[in-house]
């Protein structure tokens, strides 16, 4: 799976077999635990509500050469026991659980990726989410406030709806009801 279609053609010639782009934001708004036909319409419903902003295609993602030196491996049956665990944990409406999610060899990012999306939920000191701050101290300059990141992922456009206001929804946790600690890296319930 991909994050849009961008690297697809790239990987058609390093990957074999099936290469799904997912055409979504799944760090904002509702990923709810459903069957993908319903899961479609939760989200067409959320982005429908979010569709006036414009898109802004950066000059580099990721290059050719990148791409070649890929090694792709076959999934284990433990990577894809962890894959299922961390959509379900993702899904789930407690973001406590993103802290339990493990990954191993092609999940390892995993992990770190759960614990980056609970930082999204509003902290405890100021109600503002990590990226709201980010951009305010970056001065709504998005190329700067993602060189803050370890790993960059959210996008231009969705960073131009979150200075004032922080995403409803992450996977299935409607983040008013959810607070992240910073200094006891924990979410809490309001």
């Amino acid at each position: 799976m991909t994050n849009g279609d961008g690297a697809v053609a790239k990987l058609r010639g390093v990957v074999d077999g099936d290469l799904l782009p997912w055409r979504d934001v799944l760090h904002d708004g509702p990923v709810p635990a459903l069957a993908p036909a319903e899961l479609r319409v939760v989200r067409a419903r959320h982005l429908s509500l979010r569709a006036d902003v414009e898109a802004a295609v950066a000059d580099k993602f990721l290059v050719d050469a990148d791409l070649r030196a890929l090694t792709p491996a076959p999934v284990t049956e433990a990577e894809a026991a962890q894959a299922r665990a961390a959509w379900e944990a993702f899904t789930g409406d407690d973001p406590r659980a993103w802290a339990e999610v493990n990954g191993e060899g092609a999940l390892r990012f995993v992990p770190a990726a759960m614990r980056r999306l609970a930082e999204e939920l509003p902290w405890t000191t100021d109600g503002l989410t990590r990226s709201q701050r980010q951009l305010r101290a970056a001065h709504g300059d998005f190329a700067r406030s993602q060189a803050t990141e370890e790993a960059a992922f959210l996008g231009d456009s969705l960073a131009a709806l979150l200075v004032d206001e922080p995403s409803e929804w992450l996977g299935g946790v409607r983040t008013d009801g959810w607070r992240w600690d910073p200094a006891r890296e924990v979410a809490s319930p309001v």
